[in-house]
């Protein structure tokens, strides 16, 4: 400070305040209270019967001795008073309780008021000097109303937490002579707000941070990265066919072996790094000072290991895996944003490629993901734009080498991007909801295409085979619509084989029994699509209303020369007949092939090598001419 403050004219202030008490033989008595002014007689009975803690405390002479420390002006006092914490005590020994109310004794569990009158409020001074600092502060500065939460114990040693809020008593508006002292007990109040931002903070299910705090951690990781020079790496991963678990072992075990992969997660972590859960059965790494590429491929590739094992939970065994996308953010360039933008298109290419792997994001990820918003943009438009058309692939009987039916296969002519294959835009329906009305047009055009062709073969025992979405069997009125279509383009339900994949029939809701026992009932039978290539289990084999297999064509391709595959195909061959059940090969392209199916004693099949793919108008001049 520029000048010392003077001395206060209380020379002895030790001595100028003990006068101010008596003593009798029960210890310190209360002071006695001044008469109060007429206008504030009408506070009194409010005062002593307020359901809220309320005390009084005399002022006068704290007010007296800081109006003298005042003279030099509010800011030396400030910056004195802060540097000389004993004066702040002197100034609290000059205050004194004179009044409390029963709820006060109540709040702070003590058994009378003798303890607190005539006595320093020792409960929330001595040990808050801070809050008395304030206090005085606002005193000196004229202010009317001071508020503080305060930490503290009770006479019984309770911890609690109180809001104190200090106005003038009425009556002493100028002198602040006398202060009232209200205690709200906000223990409960601050409890509350503690979980609710422990909840606000972390997912409920699994006690890992949520997204809220995963952004808010990869944005201060940010910040610290560039000033380190220090990379940093998001990894998003989401466990492969997660809803399978809940539909087989239902919502509850699968929310327990949510808790256990999260558990996994954590512990393959170093400290440095965070793990959170997004949502759903989708999680997030962040890798902290990443360093080289190949250590977060390292990460990437030990998590995955890690999920791999299998998990025990509530009696049942879950093996799993999980695709993990990857992103890294390099020093001075790191978009918190963009980082997480680019590690989920990574996953989604991780899925792509088969699931249980991980890849990281690169420019042609950018690309690709515009592409595939353009191709969900436009393929809601592409039916009216009459972009869409359905080719028809023979099915041959190779004892007869007959035609004995055809698969509708589905074509887009994409005005920018040309033919468009059904495997990049199928899936892409099904995430936007469009699956419903493409999977109906699909099946009227293919009912209405047959037709031609029925008639072309001389209305012979031709069958037709459509493909199916998952997405479409779930719908209640699903089956409902495809006899409606049948009837009105007049195509016999015998003819009608619907194909369904076996991770289809491994899911095996309500509806979707419903809706195939339905159509079982009226006639149209069942394939079962990619044969081999989904789960072991083959209950689904006993329904009745399966009538045929279709060995997948990544078996027919080394089948002459790997005895693997050549094993694999006799054997579903033989597990057909066994059955009962009619076996299509798919995929054949060589004489050979064929020979070795019609050797073992396969029922039909397609390929190149048998017909491409046509239009009506050609598949119908093939068949008129036999």
């Amino acid at each position: 400070m520029s000048k010392p403050l003077p001395s206060p004219r209380f020379a002895n202030r030790r001595r100028w305040h003990s006068e101010r008490r008596t003593r009798g033989e029960s210890g310190l008595q209360a002071v006695p209270e001044p008469s109060l002014p007429p206008a504030a007689d009408r506070y009194r009975g409010l005062f002593e019967n307020s359901p809220i803690s309320l005390w009084e405390e005399d002022f006068s002479e704290c007010k007296t001795y800081l109006d003298e420390l005042t003279r030099s002006g509010i800011d030396d006092l400030r910056g004195y008073l802060r540097e000389n914490p004993d004066e702040v005590q002197r100034c609290a020994s000059l205050v004194v309780v004179v009044d409390v109310n029963a709820a006060t004794l109540e709040l702070l569990e003590c058994d009378s008021k003798e303890r607190l009158l005539g006595r320093l409020p020792i409960i929330f001074r001595k040990a808050s000097y801070d809050i008395f600092l304030e206090e005085l502060l606002a005193l000196a500065e004229g202010k009317t109303v001071f508020e503080k939460d305060v930490v503290n114990h009770t006479f019984r040693g309770k911890k609690i937490e109180v809001r104190v809020r200090l106005t003038l008593a009425p009556g002493h508006e100028q002198s602040w002579s006398k202060v009232f002292v209200s205690l709200t007990d906000i223990t409960e109040l601050k409890r509350t707000q503690a979980e609710l931002s422990k909840l606000a903070q972390l997912d409920t299910l699994t006690g890992l941070p949520n997204r809220y705090t995963f952004d808010d951690r990869l944005e201060r990781e940010a910040i610290r990265a560039a000033r380190r020079d220090q990379s940093v790496a998001v990894l998003m991963l989401d466990i492969d066919h997660f809803k399978d678990v809940n539909d087989l072992f239902g919502h509850p075990v699968g929310d327990a072996f949510l808790v256990k992969v999260a558990e996994r997660l954590s512990h393959g972590l170093r400290s440095l790094d965070t793990v959170a859960r997004l949502g759903g059965d989708e999680f997030a790494v962040l890798q902290t000072e990443a360093g080289q590429p190949e250590s977060t491929a390292s990460l990437a590739q030990r998590l995955i290991s890690i999920l791999e094992q299998p998990f025990e939970v509530e009696g049942y065994t879950i093996t799993s895996s999980a695709s993990v996308g990857v992103a890294i953010g390099k020093a001075g360039e790191i978009d918190p944003r963009q980082l997480i933008r680019q590690a989920d298109m990574a996953l989604y290419r991780a899925k792509q490629r088969g699931r249980g792997t991980f890849r990281f994001y690169g420019e042609e990820m950018d690309q690709e993901i515009r592409e595939r918003l353009t191709l969900s943009r436009d393929l809601r438009l592409a039916i009216d734009n009459d972009e869409l058309f359905v080719e028809f692939q023979p099915q041959i009987e190779l004892v007869s080498g007959r035609v004995a039916g055809v698969e509708a296969l589905l074509r887009w002519r994409h005005p920018e991007y040309g033919l468009v294959s059904p495997g990049r835009f199928i899936p892409i329906a099904e995430n936007n909801g469009f699956i419903v009305p493409l999977g109906d047009w699909v099946l009227r055009a293919a009912c209405e295409g047959f037709q031609r062709l029925r008639k072309a073969a001389g209305g012979g025992e031709l069958k037709l085979a459509v493909n199916l979405s998952a997405v479409q069997v779930r719908v209640p009125q699903f089956a409902g619509t495809v006899l409606g279509i049948l009837e009105s383009t007049g195509v016999p339900p015998q003819a009608l084989e619907l194909e369904m994949t076996e991770s289809l029939l491994m899911q095996p809701t309500a509806q979707l029994k419903a809706n195939l026992e339905q159509l079982h009932s009226n006639g149209i039978r069942f394939a079962i699509d990619d044969f081999g290539t989904g789960y072991s289990s083959m209950n689904y084999l006993r329904h009745s209303w399966v009538h045929r297999l279709k060995i997948d064509r990544s078996f027919l391709q080394q089948v002459e020369e790997d005895p693997s595959d050549a094993a694999i195909v006799t054997a579903v061959i033989a597990l057909g007949n066994k059955l009962g059940l009619k076996v299509l090969a798919e995929g054949v392209e060589r004489e050979g092939q064929l020979e070795f199916l019609h050797r073992h004693g396969c029922d039909e099949a397609q390929g190149y090598y048998l017909g491409r793919p046509t239009s009506v108008a050609e598949l119908s001049r093939r068949l008129a001419g036999r």
